[in-house]
């Protein structure tokens, strides 16, 4: 489950102290905060967070990787089924969840090791984070097909939605601020 017992403090420190807008709905810096399961106010999520950064660090990747990725395919957790029918807090279809051990969507500490494992396989496979990221999101043999025949230009050809994907997971941009982005998905 997302929220265990005990393993989330239920409390929002002042926005001021934060550094954010203290507005009447300031929204957190990405990655150290959640929004719990009603959705009304965030909350601190440190132990998820270190979890995430030991993952990367197991990885040998960027630092974060993972908690962009956790950012760009469900908004920390907040949209769990895509249309697509990825499903839970790092966008899973079910065969590829199967394959990887995730037996529970809700379980973000068992989606994050499965995404981290499917990840390192597609880096693996495609010989760089750019390509593994454009496949774990359009799908590796969607990626596979389209560099054999658009080898010199398959970035324009992939859906916005993955293009928006290696941006946010690759190079980090999130079109602005990070906070003007949570903003922006949230609504």
């Amino acid at each position: 489950m997302l929220f265990r017992s005990g393993e989330w403090a239920n409390a929002q420190p002042a926005a001021s102290s934060l550094g954010i807008n203290a507005g009447a709905n300031p929204v957190p810096e990405p990655g150290f905060f959640e929004y719990n399961k009603s959705g009304d106010k965030w909350i601190w999520n440190r132990k998820f967070q270190n979890e995430l950064a030991g993952l990367d660090f197991q990885a040998h990747w960027d630092m974060g990787l993972l908690d962009r990725l956790y950012y760009a395919e469900s908004s920390r957790g907040k949209n769990r089924l895509s249309s697509t029918g990825a499903r839970g807090g790092f966008g899973f279809m079910p065969d590829t969840a199967k394959e990887y051990g995730l037996t529970d969507f809700s379980d973000d500490h068992m989606a994050a090791k499965a995404a981290q494992k499917y990840l390192m396989k597609l880096r693996d496979q495609f010989g760089d984070m750019e390509k593994a990221v454009a496949a774990y999101n359009y799908g590796p043999r969607n990626l596979s097909k389209l560099l054999k025949s658009n080898p010199n230009d398959w970035r324009q050809q992939l859906p916005k939605e993955t293009q928006r994907e290696i941006q946010v997971v690759v190079y980090n941009n999130t079109g602005g601020n990070a906070a003007t982005s949570i903003n922006q998905v949230a609504k």
